[in-house]
């Protein structure tokens, strides 16, 4: 997993992070129904965390305006 802090330049910080998962490695991954690689997308917040396999999804469930994450998830998936 690779994790990065950002910033939206006002008052929010975030950790965000980005993972690759095979189930080929992992047999629980395909007992939930994955059958080929893919990328987990990580929102850490201070007393809980955001997880899903759709970068867009993740961010829409938030609230306001966290599409400035996108470039920055995208960032991360480059280091993967």
């Amino acid at each position: 997993m690779i994790t990065n802090y950002v910033e939206d330049g006002e008052a929010t910080g975030k950790v965000i992070g980005v993972d690759k998962i095979d189930p080929e490695e992992n047999p629980e991954l395909k007992k939930a129904g994955f059958h080929s690689p893919t990328t987990l997308y990580y929102i850490f917040g201070a007393t809980d965390t955001d997880t899903d396999y759709k970068m867009r999804r993740l961010i829409n469930q938030k609230h306001g305006d966290w599409n400035w994450l996108k470039d920055e998830f995208r960032r991360l998936e480059e280091q993967l």
